[in-house]
């Protein structure tokens, strides 16, 4: 899974075409918040806590609010898809020598 994670990172890309960003934030965060816009009419929101609670919400105003969330996110954090390989190389390192610990 890393090595296919870090291959999407590396060309930006899903393997049909779809462009994604991954950034890598120094902040340390108790959740996790996505969103998606599939059209003008279809959008969803996420925000996922550790606590095991996932929040979906369909509103326009939810992921709107999330998406600026996001967007200040963005702001502290480094673009690690397609540019920064040094980061990129080094996230996936990191990431590797847990899941190791794991096994």
């Amino acid at each position: 899974m890393l090595n296919n994670l870090e291959e999407i990172a590396r060309t930006g890309h899903f393997e049909n075409g779809n462009s994604v960003h991954f950034y890598v934030s120094q902040l340390d965060l108790d959740t996790t918040h996505s969103y998606i816009y599939a059209d003008p009419n279809t959008h969803l929101s996420l925000l996922k806590g550790f606590t095991g609670t996932d929040i979906f919400s369909t509103d326009l105003q939810a992921t709107q609010r999330i998406q600026t969330w996001i967007r200040s996110l963005q702001r502290t954090s480094i673009l690690i898809s397609e540019t920064a390989e040094v980061q990129r190389l080094r996230f996936f390192e990191k990431q590797r020598e847990v899941v190791n610990t794991l096994v």
